[in-house]
């Protein structure tokens, strides 16, 4: 019998490209799709027509639940909180702090086949700034060696209070979970929102102010608090903190790193 899949998310950067791969991948597989609204179901059904698609949001409680029930498989997919997420949001049937959502799908789940619960959050949760904004930290989470740490993080540690949700409620239900905590995502994306958030925006305000920018001590140009704030209401956690972050689950499952560096990707955001 075919593996059932339950997505939220598709019309997303991030959670588009999930569906492109497991379609690519997995043809065997039948997969339902969530979107907000008529059109965005028909222009995700153009690039993907054995998809089948509802039209629902994170507040259609009842959809989530009968969904996620008839789910071997249940992947939720987030935009990060730490931005203006209202032009994201509205695009992508996604949130990562929707605890109602996260509710809803793991109570489907456990009243039905039981399957598992894949929720993509981020690693915005692992912000380190400790030593101040703008310098240096040597600290590199690992998600084998900090596990304890890292899943008992409190508010307000970014995505905290969802991933909480995730793992106790997940425990309490009898559901297997899976948190996947990407850290600053780039490159293309197979999906109706090819442009990712993090990169794109420091290239936009490098953009806006004709030259490139350093937050700390060290040479080069800094951007002040003042001009930070101007920018971005959370630019000195966008701009000032530390994200340092390590795989060692995913690498031993055999993922090795295959897709072109950062570095070689900036040269074609500031052409767009």
């Amino acid at each position: 019998m075919a593996t059932l899949i339950f997505m939220t998310g598709i019309t997303g950067y991030i959670g588009g490209q999930a569906l492109a791969t497991l379609i690519a991948k997995h043809p065997e597989h039948t997969i339902i799709g969530l979107v907000r609204t008529e059109e965005k179901k028909q222009q995700i059904l153009a690039r993907h027509p054995s998809l089948e698609v509802i039209i629902g949001d994170l507040d259609s409680d009842q959809i989530l639940i009968e969904e996620s029930k008839k789910a071997d498989i249940v992947i939720s997919k987030s935009p990060p909180p730490f931005l203006d997420t209202q032009k994201v949001i509205t695009q992508d049937t996604a949130d990562a702090e929707h605890l109602g959502a996260i509710n809803s799908l793991l109570t489907g789940l456990s009243s039905g086949k039981k399957g598992t619960y894949l929720h993509l959050s981020g690693a915005g949760s692992v912000f380190d700034h400790s030593l101040g904004y703008g310098k240096f930290s040597p600290k590199i989470w690992d998600d084998i060696e900090d596990m304890t740490a890292i899943t008992t993080f409190k508010q307000p540690v970014f995505h905290a209070k969802a991933d909480r949700l995730v793992l106790d409620l997940g425990k309490k239900l009898k559901i297997r979970t899976a948190i996947l905590e990407p850290p600053m995502v780039y490159g293309n994306s197979d999906s109706l929102s090819d442009r990712s958030i993090s990169l794109p925006l420091l290239v936009d305000v490098a953009k806006a102010r004709g030259k490139m920018f350093q937050v700390g001590e060290a040479g080069g140009d800094v951007l002040t608090e003042a001009e930070a704030l101007e920018v971005h209401p959370w630019a000195l956690v966008v701009f000032a903190t530390n994200m340092r972050t390590r795989a060692s689950r995913l690498r031993a499952l055999g993922w090795v790193p295959k897709q072109p560096g950062l570095i070689e990707t900036v040269s074609g955001l500031f052409k767009r």
